[in-house]
């Protein structure tokens, strides 16, 4: 009796809800430094929003951050309880989580997007043009900045963000998936995570230009590639595309040598 009144209580110290609202915390005050240091070089709202493709925000911050909610979104409450009584067949199971996946992804990048604007919405610019912090430390991209808004060019990022987690995301669920494990769906993310982080650090060009973050920062794109681009490179996208439908085939294709299970497997 008292071990099952201790279970129940320590359900309710680490519900979805407590670690949701955990994370975002701290990626408001994470954002919040953001902020200051867009503040103190005259950046403006674009400046800030375009730090959500960034290297050491993205991979430091942007990726754990949205593993812990996934964790949340697949090992707590009673959605999966729910799922199994709703659906009759494995793949209509797959889909439904694989459409909660893309969901919690684009609630993500919207609360980041919301957070960063409310945090600057008194200190910052909202003028649809590049600031002079834009100009000098894009100054090899001033082609690219011409010919896009600051609008246009941090919306695709958002988009390209979306697509990003997409595909860590259904990597997270697949891992699930197969392992029946949280701990080993966690490792293979943040081992597939760790490395586009060495080897971009480890500037091994030849490799980095075709992992993630070369894909995700159009500037970064725009660098590595051999040809001057004005345009934003929509090729770009077509690279998530591809790395989200091959997942999605790998799971569709091995789903029906799966059991349907709630919970860890032992």
């Amino acid at each position: 009796m008292k071990s099952g009144l201790k279970s129940k209580k320590q359900l309710k110290l680490y519900s979805s809800k407590k670690s949701i609202i955990f994370v975002y915390i701290m990626l408001m005050l994470y954002f919040y430094n953001l902020l200051l240091s867009t503040k103190l070089v005259e950046g403006n709202i674009f400046d800030l929003l375009l730090h959500l493709t960034e290297f050491h925000p993205l991979f430091y911050s942007i990726l754990p951050a949205f593993l812990i909610i996934l964790i949340s979104l697949f090992t707590l409450g009673n959605v999966q309880n729910y799922l199994l009584i709703r659906f009759h067949t494995k793949r209509q199971w797959y889909y439904a989580n694989l459409l909660r996946v893309v969901k919690s992804a684009a609630y993500f990048c919207l609360m980041l997007v919301a957070i960063m604007v409310l945090e600057a919405i008194f200190v910052l610019d909202f003028n649809n043009q590049w600031s002079n912090y834009s100009i000098h430390y894009y100054k090899h991209h001033t082609e690219l900045l011409s010919n896009n808004t600051p609008v246009f060019l941090t919306t695709m990022s958002v988009v390209l963000l979306w697509l990003f987690l997409c595909f860590f995301g259904m990597l997270f669920y697949i891992s699930y998936l197969f392992t029946g494990r949280v701990l080993l769906a966690c490792t293979v993310v943040l081992l597939v995570n760790i490395l586009n982080i060495g080897v971009f650090l480890s500037k091994i060009t030849p490799i980095s230009s075709y992992l993630f973050y070369d894909h995700i920062n159009v500037f970064q794109y725009t660098t590595s590639s051999v040809s001057d681009i004005r345009e934003y490179p929509y090729t770009i996208l077509l690279y998530w595309i591809v790395l989200i439908s091959l997942l999605y085939l790998i799971g569709f294709c091995c789903i029906n040598n799966k059991d349907m299970y709630i919970g860890e497997r032992k």
